[in-house]
């Protein structure tokens, strides 16, 4: 299934904090989209959890920790409420730190908010990589198949 970004925002604080708000600016978001945020932090927090301005929870999706960053990745369908708003997106973090998010909407996925509808596993094809091999390669190379 294709899908597209149809608006993104990031944020990051100056300084030392506990939370950091990313709002969208271009557009209203839409119905039948998901939003999308990926969530970095510097030192030792972790991000325990994101929501959109009205209280939604984002679902985590994926996290990796490392010794001194958390990246996590969260989403969640467009909630109704949400339709037709510029909603603020905001990651909180277990203590204060450095944070980066950057949410956005995306079209053209399946509907879900768990954590299975989301993520079920199914592979990407693999004649739309070698499309973008095919697309990227210098003349003279060969693909690999």
């Amino acid at each position: 299934m294709a899908w597209s970004v149809l608006q993104s925002k990031s944020a990051s604080t100056a300084g030392i904090a506990a939370t950091v708000t990313a709002t969208f600016t271009t557009a209203n978001v839409s119905a039948s989209t998901k939003i999308i945020a990926a969530v970095s932090v510097s030192g030792s927090p972790t991000i325990s959890g994101v929501s959109d301005g009205t209280g939604h929870a984002l679902v985590l999706l994926k996290r990796k920790r490392t010794t001194n960053n958390d990246v996590s990745l969260w989403a969640m369908d467009t909630p109704a409420g949400d339709v037709g708003t510029k909603p603020a997106i905001t990651a909180t973090a277990t203590a204060g730190c450095e944070i980066s998010i950057l949410a956005q909407e995306v079209s053209g996925l399946a509907a879900g908010t768990t954590l299975a509808a989301m993520m079920d596993g199914s592979p990407g094809s693999k004649a739309a990589v070698l499309r973008v091999q095919r697309q990227q390669r210098v003349p003279g190379q060969r693909v690999r198949r």
